[in-house]
């Protein structure tokens, strides 16, 4: 996953969830918060997922979300790229300093 396919799935899942904050951690949060670096030097160059927690949290919209942009989904399929929707209490286990949070549209690219 690079940038750009961050920033792709991040537009389309706001689209859908446009009143939510997305948090966005793990590997993935590198790309944004080290953007400009390539991808390879920061070892995330084989990620295929965007990890996503959704505040506030709802279980029926994480549920819709993943079928429509999780493992195994249309989504993923055409782009190569899919999103595990959390629940917040896996993004918990998550230590602080890993944890980046998306909140301006401008994170996320153009619409």
């Amino acid at each position: 996953m690079d940038i750009e396919a961050l920033r792709s799935i991040l537009r389309a899942v706001r689209r859908r969830e446009a009143a939510r904050r997305i948090v966005i951690f793990g590997s993935s949060s590198l790309l944004i918060s080290l953007s400009g670096t390539n991808p390879a030097d920061l070892g995330v160059e084989t990620t295929l997922d965007a990890d996503l927690l959704l505040d506030p949290d709802d279980e029926t919209a994480r549920r819709a979300l993943d079928e429509a942009f999780g493992s195994d989904s249309e989504y993923d399929a055409t782009t190569g790229f899919h999103a595990d929707f959390v629940h917040l209490t896996s993004a918990l286990l998550v230590e602080a300093g890993n944890v980046f949070e998306e909140t301006t549209e401008a994170a996320a690219g153009p619409a």
